[in-house]
């Protein structure tokens, strides 16, 4: 017994230690959870300024390349002002080499048509040299314009050329900033919908923390309440303990001779084929006993109605031999009194005569006399098998009667089997209801360990998902500064052309666009890429969230089948207990069962809402964060798993002995009940009555009875100190709570401090 005690204590502390080892770790992974939210918070938070930032430069450069754009068209305006002027002196100036030249061709048709003077030949001369000098002048002037006409051109194409490719790429970057701001749009919006949830989440978070405390003063004061119950109930455990001594020496008897009996329960079994054999014999002579008794009776009635008819037949005939021997004795007598008369008056006749008649009367007297004892020996004889066929009808009579007493002590007999039988039955239903229970107990153990291995494999499939995304998140970076980067060689290439655009390289804008392109498509590949990745962490959170789902729903449904088996159990156990005989140990036995239930009902009630609490704020610190968490609900389920198995195997522990001791005397019982029945069948079979086999069997039945409700006891007594524990897990498990309440607070002040950054 106490080394049964100490085993229970060390697995208890095992167990504890245990349980505070798995909330520590619960602790640090809630920790840990709450950085990672908060950095997660603080990520995008910078994200989102980012984005801002970014989308802001964007706009910028935007109105910067508009500007530009406007700028250019102007210049080129202007220039295209500037080429029609050109046009239009080199027009003038052609006009007016024409004219030149058609004065030039009249003068010289005018001088030699007239033959003016010399001097005018002079003056025509210089005005001819004069002329000259202005048509080269005009011409150097020309070849000029049209040289700057060309270059005009030539960068006017060249301009055209690189406004249409910087056209395009803008065009194409802006639209993939505008798709882009509509993406950080959208984001904008569902971050800002997700701070007003925060924010509903904070206050129903403030609210909650508010009640918990009110909880956890009311568990602190039924905690309180419990130290008046725990005084009562050590005082009633060191009564119980008084009253275990004495049942601990008849458990050890009980023991000892459980020892002595190992083989009789097959002995019992063989002895109870036998007997049924048995009684199948037992019914089968019965019955041939019976088909017997009904010949014997049909051929008893007949030997009556033959021996009545001989009776009334020698009747008859003995009345008729009377009444011949009356009336030969009649005619004797008459004759005698004749011969008297005769001889007295003197009329006898000769002697011969008289002697001839008297030897005739002699003859006929000996006749009738031999007639007479004939007949009284043939009544003799009548009479004597008369007698005979009494005593023979006496003793069938007599063979009925005791074989209908065997008939009803073999029916008792076979009552009292079937009752055995039936006794046996129901005690090979409840070792199947028992090994029924052991086996779903297995079952849901191994369904146990599958979900504790689902979600470790959860686990170990998010840990590289949270891999690739810090990944992937250092992948952005670098892609971000180098199109930072990019952009700042643009700005820089941007500015060159606007102040030198005489000296601007096409091969290195061409350059640079490409560079563009290439970082533009690799940040596009980059986008998708994380799109995709988020999308798969989603889905793979949104499955680990429905397999959570699942988890509890499995969960769910395991309670209630372990509730409802430990209820079944319970039926099966109140309907093998027996009433106790002493009122004291009764009302004992009861005060301590309602108080343990009442004692196990309050832990359960103030586990589930302690329990409630934990996973609500667990599961809204979960849902708040972006990233995959790890999962509390498992955790969290997995200590209560771990809880609810140590309660049941301390439960089967407890059950296992107890229910083996009751199995154990009812089946010697039921041996000795069956030897003695058997014993008295085979002595006093037909004899005696079954009345006393039946109030031995009832008296053995109380004394079952007895042994069982103190069997009952002990287990009351095991589940007793099980509470006491329990009720000290309790307790540690609300100073835990108070503990993990601090970080619950803090995170609501974080989630503020986030907000409001």
């Amino acid at each position: 017994m106490q080394a049964l005690e100490n085993e229970r204590v060390t697995n208890y502390e095992a167990a504890t230690k245990r349980l505070s080892h798995n909330l520590e770790t619960a602790e640090a992974e809630l920790q840990k959870t709450r950085a990672k939210l908060e950095s997660a918070n603080d990520e995008i938070k910078r994200i989102l300024h980012s984005k801002n930032s970014d989308s802001q430069l964007y706009q910028r450069r935007i109105d910067d390349l508009s500007s530009e754009i406007s700028v250019l068209r102007e210049s080129l305006a202007s220039k295209n002002s500037n080429v029609e002027q050109l046009s239009e002196q080199l027009s003038a100036v052609n006009k007016k080499y024409l004219e030149i030249s058609n004065r030039k061709n009249s003068a010289i048709a005018a001088i030699s048509s007239t033959g003016d003077s010399a001097d005018d030949v002079v003056t025509l001369k210089q005005e001819l040299s004069q002329t000259l000098e202005d048509l080269e002048l005009a011409n150097s002037n020309a070849e000029q314009y049209k040289e700057i006409a060309n270059a005009a051109e030539r960068e006017l194409s060249s301009l055209n050329e690189t406004y249409e490719k910087f056209r395009k790429s803008i065009e194409e970057s802006q639209g993939a900033r505008s798709s882009e701001l509509e993406t950080l749009q959208t984001q904008l919006d569902d971050a800002n919908k997700e701070r007003e949830s925060l924010k509903q989440r904070l206050g129903e978070v403030d609210s909650k923390n508010r009640d918990l405390e009110a909880k956890v003063g009311e568990l602190n004061a039924t905690i309180s309440s419990f130290e008046g119950v725990k005084t009562d109930y050590e005082q009633q455990f060191s009564k119980l303990r008084e009253e275990i001594g004495s049942l601990q020496a008849v458990l050890n008897e009980k023991q000892q001779e459980f020892q002595g009996k190992t083989g009789e329960f097959e002995k019992l079994v063989s002895e109870r084929s036998d007997a049924l054999s048995s009684v199948e014999d037992l019914k089968s002579r019965i019955q041939s006993l019976e088909g017997q008794l009904e010949s014997a009776r049909a051929e008893v009635s007949a030997a009556e109605e033959r021996l009545q008819q001989e009776k009334s037949e020698i009747l008859q005939e003995l009345h008729s031999k009377e009444s011949r021997v009356a009336e030969l004795d009649v005619q004797n007598r008459t004759l005698i009194n004749q011969l008297e008369s005769r001889v007295n008056v003197g009329e006898v006749g000769e002697d011969g005569d008289m002697t001839s008649l008297v030897t005739y009367l002699h003859r006929e007297k000996d006749s009738l006399a031999q007639q007479l004892e004939y007949s009284r020996l043939e009544e003799n004889r009548l009479r004597q098998a008369v007698s005979l066929a009494e005593s023979e009808t006496s003793e069938a009579k007599a063979e009925i009667l005791r074989l209908q007493e065997e008939n009803a002590t073999s029916a008792k007999y076979t009552e009292v089997l079937e009752q055995m039988k039936a006794t046996g039955h129901e005690l090979e239903l409840f070792k199947q209801n028992n090994k029924q229970l052991r086996d779903e107990n297995s079952g849901l153990k191994t369904k146990l360990e599958e979900l504790e291995q689902r979600v470790v494999s959860a686990e170990q499939g998010r840990n590289p998902l949270e891999q690739q995304i810090a990944q992937l998140k250092s992948e952005v970076e670098i892609r971000e500064s180098q199109h930072q980067l990019v952009l700042s060689q643009m700005e820089y290439w941007k500015k060159r052309a606007e102040d030198k655009p005489e000296q601007t390289d096409s091969g290195e804008v061409e350059q640079i666009q490409k560079q563009l392109e290439q970082s533009q498509q690799s940040e596009k590949q980059l986008q998708e890429r994380y799109d995709k990745l988020r999308a798969e962490a989603q889905d793979k959170l949104n499955k680990s969230r429905v397999a959570r789902q699942q988890l509890n729903s499995e969960k769910d449904a395991l309670a209630s089948k372990l509730k409802e088996l430990e209820e079944e159990l319970k039926k099966a156990q109140e309907a093998e207990k027996p009433a106790e005989s002493s009122e004291e140990l009764e009302e004992k036995v009861k005060q301590a069962v309602s108080a343990s239930s009442k004692l196990k009902v309050d832990y359960d009630i103030k586990l589930n809402k302690l329990n409630a609490e934990i996973s609500r704020l667990k599961g809204e610190i979960a849902s708040s964060a972006p990233a995959p968490a790890v999962d509390e609900e498992a955790i969290r389920k997995k200590i209560k798993e771990e809880c609810e198995a140590e309660l049941e195997a301390h439960k089967k522990r407890i059950r296992a002995p107890v229910q083996a001791k009751i199995n154990e005397v009812i089946e010697q019982r039921w041996k000795a009940r069956k030897e003695e029945l058997e014993k008295e069948f085979a002595s006093k079979q037909g004899k005696e009555g079954s009345e006393d086999l039946l109030k031995r069997f009832e008296q053995e039945k109380d004394q079952l009875k007895k042994d069982t409700t103190a069997a009952i006891r002990k287990e009351t007594e095991f589940k007793e100190n099980i509470l006491k524990k329990q009720l000290a897990s309790l307790r540690e498990k609300v100073k835990n709570l108070e503990a993990a309440k601090r970080p619950a607070e803090d995170t609501p002040e974080a989630e503020k401090r986030v907000k409001t950054g």
